[in-house]
């Protein structure tokens, strides 16, 4: 072992380590923090086996805009969104049309049931995204409501 001089600092060979090591653990902290997101919902680029697979899509139908108060105690909210209806077959598309005030009805209620503090959390939308395929499946009969996607979410 070659004894070190005084004065000298740090040797080259050891920066090298120290920098390699350093950036390791940066990239594995990035990883695990990207798939670790991505994970629980199974959607990443790289989904667990046995996770929710995405489909092909579904006849889709626009619904809105919708205008309602939100509850939050004393001070008055608003929140104003236009819907993108997901159906499972043709079929279902052409009842929601025939059963469309209805539809609209269960919508509206069940948008308007909603906090604001809810409806601004990503778990909020999400809770709201299943509270309405329920409430749509529902008003129809045959229940081909398969998800709900907002296309516009303002509220004030």
């Amino acid at each position: 072992m070659a004894a070190r001089r005084v004065g000298m600092g740090v040797p080259r060979r050891d920066l090298l380590m120290l920098a390699a090591c350093f950036g390791v653990f940066i990239g594995l902290g990035g990883l695990v923090a990207y798939f670790g997101e991505n994970l629980e919902t199974g959607l990443g680029p790289y989904s667990l086996p046995g996770s929710r697979k995405p489909t092909d899509p579904g006849p889709m139908m626009e619904m809105g805009p919708f205008n309602v108060n939100l509850t939050d105690g004393e001070q008055p909210r608003f929140m104003r969104t236009t819907l993108v209806v997901e159906f499972d077959k043709v079929a279902s598309l052409k009842e929601a049309k025939l059963r469309q005030s209805a539809v609209h009805s269960a919508i509206s209620a069940a948008l308007a049931t909603t906090s604001y503090q809810a409806a601004r959390s990503y778990t909020g939308k999400s809770a709201m995204r299943t509270k309405l395929v329920d409430e749509m499946n529902r008003t129809m009969p045959n229940q081909g409501v398969r998800a709900v996607y907002f296309r516009d979410l303002i509220m004030e």
